[in-house]
């Protein structure tokens, strides 16, 4: 893994930028992966209206879509 933060500030998977996020995260919080078969992710953001989750395949000219009710799916294609 490339990183430029010293190891020892990387925790459970993520690295953490700002100090403040660390109060939003219930204790003992652990990353899960959802999906796997992009090319180059970017983003996420998170839809609280709609409770899921978007990213963009760059590569493959798509955005993806992640919810708990209905998994991964093509959201845009093209982005």
């Amino acid at each position: 893994m490339t990183t430029y933060r010293p190891k020892e500030e990387i925790r459970e998977g993520f690295e953490v930028y700002d100090e403040r996020f660390r109060q939003m995260l219930p204790e003992g919080v652990e990353l899960e992966r959802h999906f796997t078969g992009t090319a180059w992710a970017e983003g996420p953001v998170y839809f609280s209206d709609g409770d899921y989750v978007v990213w963009s395949d760059i590569p493959n000219d798509r955005m993806m879509r992640w919810s708990i009710s209905e998994g991964a799916s093509v959201f845009r294609e093209p982005a």
